[in-house]
């Protein structure tokens, strides 16, 4: 039996997948094949298994209403181009946020002000989940070295009682 040829993925696009709220991909470069227009296809470099907040991993009142959250997330691969993945897929009711920023973090919850950039969904700020959904936003161009850390910052505006999330990161958001 012979073993499978090693594959090397290039930088390129990536989408983050973030839970409650987020999750993160990337998309690796892009590859011409004789000639044709490049074949691009995003790959995930950080995600955590997302499920339902049980009550005693809420945060205390007022819970994610009218709050900015900023994650920060480790990721593997890096890229050029990333996207990411807003999760309301066990939220009892729809999710609206209000504004998502990306940036790269310095240390703590600090971001680097030079790479803070602004994430849109449909060429729009703010976007609303529908219950029982996840949503992706618009790919951006970011340079995002491997083994860098990311930190992701949402303004959430009225979440649902029941929030999708990942209770078990054992760090601080």
């Amino acid at each position: 039996m012979g073993s499978a040829p090693a594959t090397h993925v290039r930088p390129g696009p990536i989408v983050i997948v973030l839970g409650l709220l987020l999750a993160a991909l990337l998309t690796p470069s892009p590859r011409a094949q004789s000639g044709a227009a490049p074949d691009t296809r995003w790959v995930g470099t950080w995600m955590s298994a997302q499920q339902i907040v049980e009550p005693g991993n809420l945060p205390p009142a007022p819970g994610f209403a009218d709050a900015t959250l900023r994650q920060i997330v480790h990721v593997s691969i890096g890229g050029r181009t990333l996207r990411v993945r807003f999760s309301n897929e066990f939220g009892s009711a729809p999710l609206t946020l209000a504004a998502a920023r990306i940036a790269r973090a310095s240390g703590g919850s600090a971001i680097d002000p030079a790479t803070d950039r602004a994430l849109t969904f449909g060429g729009r700020p703010a976007a609303t989940i529908p219950e029982g959904a996840a949503l992706l936003t618009d790919p951006l161009d970011f340079d995002l070295p491997p083994l860098s850390n990311l930190a992701v910052s949402i303004y959430v505006r009225g979440a649902p009682p029941h929030v999708t999330g990942h209770p078990g990161s054992r760090t601080t958001s």
